[in-house]
Order: C-alpha cells, then sequence, then structure tokens
C-alpha cells in the first residue's frame, strides 16, 4: 500500500462527505500522460526558445526575447521558475510549458507558515493536446509539493482551464502600455505574462 493511500484512508475517516467530494473532483493524477514530457536542460535551450518565439507571434501583443532573456527567464531554478518540454522520437522539441514561483505568507496559523504557489508562465503547444500537457505540468508541481497552481485566461489558456478545473478567480487584469499605442485585445490575442521575479 502506498502511503498516500494511507494518508488519504485516515484524511478520509476524519472528513464530511461534502469534503470527500471536493477531493476526489480535484485528485491528481500520479503518473504523467506523456513519457516524452521532462523538465527543460540546457542542451534544449535553442530547440525550446525557437519553439516559444514562433509560437508567441500569433498573438496581437507578445514578447520578443533573445536567446539570452530565454535562458535567463526559463532555465529552471528551484523556488524561482520550472519549465518543462515533450520531445519525440526524433529528437525535436514539440511542446514547452513553464510556471514561476510566488509563495505567500500564512497568516495565523500554526501548521503553515508559507502557501507554495506555481503560476503558469509561457506555454506552447503544437502536438500535445493543451489539457494533457498542462495536466503533466500540474502533477510534476504536485510532485515537488506546491500547494496551489493558478493560470490566467490569456493566451491558449481557456483549452484547458474547464477541463483541469480551474476555478475562476474574483479579480480581472488589465494592462496599461505607456507610452505605447496599441489597440484593444481580448484575452486569447495577448500572450503578455507578467511575473515578479527578474
Amino acid at each position: 500500500m502506498s502511503d498516500d493511500w494511507c494518508r488519504n484512508a485516515a484524511l478520509r475517516s476524519s472528513v464530511s462527505t461534502s469534503t470527500l467530494i471536493c477531493l476526489d473532483k480535484y485528485l491528481i493524477a500520479e503518473a504523467l500522460l506523456s513519457i516524452c514530457f521532462r523538465q527543460m536542460t540546457k542542451a534544449d535551450l535553442p530547440q525550446a526558445w525557437e519553439l516559444l518565439s514562433k509560437f508567441l507571434e500569433q498573438y496581437k501583443l507578445h514578447p520578443i526575447f533573445s536567446k539570452e532573456d530565454f535562458e535567463h527567464y526559463f532555465t529552471p531554478q528551484d523556488d524561482i521558475v520550472n519549465s518543462f518540454v515533450v520531445q519525440n522520437e526524433e529528437g525535436v522539441i514539440t511542446d514547452f510549458c513553464s510556471y514561476y514561483v510566488l509563495p505567500s505568507s500564512v497568516m495565523k496559523c500554526k501548521q503553515h507558515s508559507t502557501l507554495r504557489a506555481a503560476y503558469s508562465f509561457y506555454n506552447a503547444a503544437t502536438v500535445t493536446p493543451w489539457p494533457a500537457l498542462i495536466q503533466d505540468m500540474l502533477i510534476m508541481a504536485k510532485q515537488l509539493k506546491f500547494d496551489v497552481f493558478n493560470a490566467l485566461d490569456l493566451m491558449e489558456n481557456k483549452k484547458f482551464l474547464e477541463e483541469l478545473k480551474f476555478g475562476i478567480g474574483d479579480g480581472n487584469l488589465h494592462y496599461y502600455l505607456y507610452n505605447w499605442r496599441c489597440p484593444s485585445a481580448q484575452p486569447s490575442e495577448v500572450s503578455v505574462c507578467v511575473c515578479v521575479y527578474v
């Protein structure tokens, strides 16, 4: 018997039925859907940069990352950023996804002092369906002990948010671009993800 099963059994005996329904609804699988999904390495940087750069061109408002910018922002670093790729049998990177880390302090709680939060950053899917790609990233975040995973409704994110049971937040995010002329754009036409680390 796995440790998770034992922990879940103990938890189930001490919680209400509505809590059990909630736990079952949001349960994340243990095993990855794609055997080709893995953390990005330095050797992947050129292909991953090219893939993301081409993918972002479809949006009305998008950043242009130099190779150096891409390496700086997306090379995995513990508790800062994590990036993943899907590589086919020919060695070609077909999909890319990433999240950045932004922990929050938990106030007035003796058991927990920090909420470990991962935020979807930049993603590009050309072969793997969006829900499968992001589910694998959720599984990796769970394995790395994150408490919550957040995603905005920009870019292609609507293709997975509902299916993967993301809850809709109560806020709106608006970008104001100083001294830029830019027409209004829908969230699906924007690929600017603002994060707080550099």
